[in-house]
């Protein structure tokens, strides 16, 4: 899965340029978001570092998941920081999840970018699926200074606060 250059939440249309690519290939999940925008985040977490409430500052975000009500949040920010959840149902938390990952990230005074690869025998939100089965939301929140919530699975709605558990945004995999 590729995407580029998609409105917000509202329809707003990003100067940002904000896109994402996401594949699972040899039994490793890959995905990589990039922004053209200054990050907004905390610098003084090192990367790697695993710290919730990554979501009040610039994030990238992967939601993961199958049939039923179980789900998995991935949460990476522009620092190379990251932070993961499983529930059991909407917005239900059962834990923080800590598991393998690589974490590679990088900016520049106007961009910023971060890949996180992981095996999918770790990934909870995917444990005991078929790989027909797996489904998957990639999102995110970028501030300037007002956040903008961008879900790629997400026609705009202009009447709908934002809220990114919704299963309903969860699609299935485009495998490679």
């Amino acid at each position: 899965m590729n995407f580029r250059g998609t409105p917000d939440w509202f329809g707003e249309v990003s100067p940002w340029n904000p896109e994402f690519s996401l594949e699972v290939k040899n039994g490793t999940l890959h995905y990589t978001f990039r922004v053209a925008k200054a990050a907004y985040c905390d610098d003084s977490l090192r990367p790697g570092s695993f710290v919730e409430g990554l979501w009040e500052k610039d994030v990238a975000e992967l939601f993961l998941g199958g049939p039923g009500e179980f789900y998995q949040e991935i949460n990476i920010s522009p620092s190379g920081a990251w932070w993961s959840a499983t529930f059991k149902g909407y917005r239900e938390r059962i834990r923080a999840v800590e598991f393998p990952a690589q974490i590679e990230h990088h900016r520049t005074p106007d961009s910023w970018s971060v890949s996180f690869s992981a095996q999918v025998k770790d990934l909870e939100g995917w444990q005991n699926l078929a790989p027909d089965e797996f489904r998957v939301s990639p999102t995110a929140i970028l501030y300037g200074p007002e956040p903008s919530f961008f879900a790629w699975n997400w026609d705009p709605d202009l009447k709908s606060e934002p809220d990114f558990h919704r299963k309903d945004l969860f699609k299935p995999l485009i495998r490679s």
